[in-house]
């Protein structure tokens, strides 16, 4: 008979969320995966950290951050692979049936649901146009905008100082 059939379904959960904890996933990656809430996943591990002796709560922690930064690391040199090959805005331009145009000239992503399929992790999600003119409200009284314009023209900053 195997270990693991003697647990509890409550048990084998707690081991499984510690598994991954170990592994450097955060709180919120381990609810997205275990589809549960970030404060539960917080409060089972600090309960089960907390039962440990004083030294093995700091080994725990630190294979915690180990395996973070390892995961982070891994997930840089991920993405520059991926980006080294083709940027952004070169995919963005060659794929065009994928995303909508904003009226303010950002390249969107559009919602899967519209693409019809799943996008990879490495598709980018957003374009933002570096051009586009900046809006100013239009202001009711034109005396007022003339004011508002001369104020913060060169001549009358002199005078403020």
């Amino acid at each position: 008979m195997r270990i693991l059939d003697e647990l509890s379904e409550r048990e084998k959960r707690q081991l499984e969320i510690m598994d991954l904890y170990n592994d450097g996933y955060t709180y919120k990656d381990i609810g997205i995966i275990m589809f549960m809430n970030e404060n539960t996943i917080k409060g089972i591990v600090k309960n089960w950290i907390d039962s440990l002796p004083a030294p093995n709560r700091e080994i725990i922690r630190k294979i915690h951050r180990q395996a973070s930064f390892s995961r982070k690391d891994i997930r840089k040199a991920i993405d520059y692979e991926a980006k080294k090959e083709i940027g952004d805005k070169a995919f963005i331009l060659k794929n065009r049936s994928i995303y909508n145009t904003k009226r303010n000239g950002d390249i969107v992503l559009k919602d899967e649901s519209e693409i019809g399929c799943s996008v990879s992790f490495d598709t980018p999600r957003k374009l933002i146009n570096e051009n586009k003119e900046i809006e100013y409200k239009n202001l009711k009284d034109e005396e007022i905008k003339l004011e508002v314009l001369s104020f913060y023209s060169r001549k009358n900053r002199d005078k403020l100082n």
